[in-house]
């Protein structure tokens, strides 16, 4: 459930896998909020958010049993806009949901509010499963896996290591 939505975008479009398409909020809406309901409560254990163009500075992650009461589970501060892994170990809840409100920082400011490519859009949102955020060192291991290969040394994506410097020349 979106607070809003852009012409030519839905909610549906940030859980859909086709990274070709984005949810974005209205032009009016001054407090985005997109709503995840998991259909009954479910332990989870983070979030990966690929952001679209712009992405807000900060943002809130909400959780809810009940759709009434929310409490904030995290408070992003400076967000780089382009994917953002959100380590929450031992979450549980029916509801999830991703909210930037403008006193928050987000790069969308009222002058530049009308424009389309200012305000954020989500492109994609997974909630990842318990065992994601099972140690610090998994969680590390899955955004190695995630990243194109060499980018990190192969021992944090879980591959093995050939050899090992143990020291240098002097």
């Amino acid at each position: 459930v979106a607070s809003s939505s852009a012409e030519g975008s839905s909610e549906e479009h940030a859980v859909d896998d086709l990274p070709a398409t984005v949810w974005q909020s209205g032009v009016e809406d001054l407090l985005p909020r997109l709503t995840m309901d998991l259909g009954a409560m479910h332990e989870w254990g983070g979030l990966v958010l690929d952001w679209a163009d712009a992405a807000p500075d900060s943002y809130r992650v909400l959780v809810s049993n009940d759709g009434l009461r929310w409490s904030t589970r995290r408070l992003v501060l400076g967000s780089d806009g382009a994917r953002d892994y959100l380590y929450l170990p031992e979450s549980e809840s029916r509801q999830v949901a991703i909210e930037w409100p403008a006193a928050l920082g987000s790069s969308a400011s009222p002058s530049n509010a009308t424009s389309a490519r200012a305000r954020p859009a989500i492109r994609e949102i997974k909630v990842q499963p318990l065992d994601w955020s099972k140690s610090r060192e998994v969680l590390f291991e899955a955004i190695a896996r995630d990243l194109p290969r060499g980018t990190l040394p192969r021992g944090m994506s879980g591959e093995q290591s050939y050899w090992t410097l143990v020291g240098g020349d002097n």
